[in-house]
């Protein structure tokens, strides 16, 4: 077993978090509700699920304007936790090869039956 030698900064900096961990916490709730937070949180979410893109701020953008699905036309409806989510906005990506193919709603990217229309050729 190592034992790890702690500069004073150190022992400090771990007293201040433990001692503050509601309000730090808190803090980070309020700043996950931000449109900033929402949208750093949704990128991160899309880098873990191995999506491959040049400008992710540009996607992100992309994302919150698409108004419809791209297969079935039928318009988003907000996501809801424990609901259906059936037609909530998702992004639909090539897991190959990470890159985003299409909007869709959680209904559409279930089903395999047109993915074929947006692989390359």
């Amino acid at each position: 077993m190592t034992t790890e030698l702690l500069t004073l900064k150190q022992i400090k900096r771990r007293n201040y978090y433990y001692n503050n961990i509601h309000h730090i916490n808190e803090l980070k709730r309020r700043y996950n509700k931000t449109p900033y937070g929402k949208m750093i949180k949704k990128i991160a979410r899309w880098k873990d699920m191995g999506i491959k893109y040049d400008d992710f701020h540009e996607l992100y953008w992309n994302y919150q304007c698409a108004t419809n699905c791209n297969e079935c036309f039928r318009e988003f409806e907000p996501w809801e936790k424990g609901g259906s989510n059936n037609f909530a906005k998702v992004l639909d990506h090539d897991h190959d090869t990470g890159e985003p193919r299409a909007f869709l709603c959680n209904n559409c990217n279930k089903h395999d039956q047109f993915k074929c229309k947006y692989l390359p050729d």
